[in-house]
């Protein structure tokens, strides 16, 4: 099962593509809808951002959309922008004083090499493959407020 964080920035994603194309999607919106803190989802948008995997719009009707397509955006992308391990999450690094044993140094060699198969497998797998299928039944309108500057090429 993936961290936390991933999960949360994954679903986040698929939140903003399905919204309606060009329309922001603000963060207050989106947080009760995935179960976390507006503080949260702050931090991991901040991450999103930082790796250009969003833009954001500021001001009334601003929020944010996907820097690009769902089809162009692998997961693995998401969990390096998120600097989490995927599967594990973050793992914490000995002191500097403190010996590391060789069970520990074992283990974190197989973690290691477990987080490397995953985030190739993931190179494989778009947000695209996370979107669920499309129905004739269209969703409900999103709480989202056309933006003039938020159009998408």
């Amino acid at each position: 099962m993936p961290n936390r964080r991933l999960s949360v920035a994954v679903s986040a994603l698929v939140e903003l593509a399905e919204t309606r194309c060009g329309q922001p999607l603000a963060l207050t919106a989106l947080a009760p809808r995935l179960g976390v803190s507006l503080s949260y989802l702050e931090a991991v948008f901040g991450k999103l951002r930082g790796a250009d995997l969003v833009d954001s719009l500021r001001g009334p009707g601003g929020g944010y959309l996907l820097a690009r397509s769902p089809h162009d955006l692998s997961i693995a992308e998401v969990a390096r922008a998120v600097g989490q391990h995927t599967l594990t999450g973050a793992r914490e690094a000995p002191e500097d004083d403190e010996p590391t044993s060789i069970e520990q140094t074992a283990t974190g060699a197989l973690l290691d090499g477990l987080e490397a198969e995953a985030l190739r497998w993931l190179e494989t797998r778009t947000l695209a493959d996370c979107l669920p299928p499309r129905t004739s039944t269209p969703r409900p309108e999103r709480e989202a407020v056309h933006h003039p500057a938020a159009t998408l090429a």
